[in-house]
């Protein structure tokens, strides 16, 4: 998730490379501003300078960055397999493990990685994510629960989630009309209201 904060630190950790083209964790850090931001294709060129420079970097930080670097080029068996070196290393799993194991569809691994994060390996998008692992998995109690400790407009979209796969199409309809109606929700959250909306519009008449 961008902030104001990954703005305010690119030119900073700029300087910081300009001063020394070696200092590998100021590469990495960028690395992950600009992904935060969005900017992959300037994500993959500092994690590239980082990655040059590998024993500027803890083992923890390069396994982190080889994973991260394996994920962007859709290599995922890799990237599992990297975060689980990481894992053995530090002794506990990365958000990122659980997020990569979902994308291969292997959603029960990727709750029980989330499940033994540490208190301050939590990431925003972690709650999002497992709920749609628990959902995938038909597993409702649980997902609820995680759909109740999403905080702002991510909690609107993951009661709508919860709706959907329970077949409420009923409050699905009223989830995303209400959502519509909410001027502050804007952006691809109101695309994606609008888009279920007229699914469950559909659904219902059935």
């Amino acid at each position: 998730m961008a902030t104001r904060d990954d703005q305010a630190a690119l030119p900073l950790i700029h300087e910081a490379v300009e001063s020394d083209s070696g200092f590998a964790e100021a590469w990495w850090r960028m690395a992950a501003h600009y992904g935060n931001l969005g900017m992959l294709d300037s994500m993959e060129w500092a994690l590239a300078r980082a990655l040059e420079r590998p024993g500027r970097l803890t083992d923890g930080v390069r396994l982190e960055a080889e994973a991260v670097r394996a994920t962007l080029s859709w290599h995922l068996p890799a990237a599992v397999r990297t975060y689980e070196r990481r894992g053995r290393l530090t002794g506990y799993p990365h958000a990122k493990h659980g997020e990569v194991l979902a994308l291969m569809g292997r959603h029960a691994e990727a709750v029980e990685a989330w499940r033994t994060l540490p208190p301050f390996g939590w990431m925003p998008d972690v709650l999002s994510l497992k709920l749609g692992s628990l959902l995938s998995l038909g597993r409702l109690d649980e997902a609820w629960e995680v759909a109740q400790e999403v905080d702002g407009d991510r909690r609107k979209a993951a009661a709508l989630d919860w709706h959907l796969a329970a077949g409420d199409w009923t409050a699905s309809e009223r989830l995303a009309s209400g959502m519509l109606d909410d001027p502050t929700v804007t952006g691809e959250l109101r695309v994606r209201a609008r888009s279920e909306e007229h699914t469950s519009e559909l659904q219902s008449q059935f």
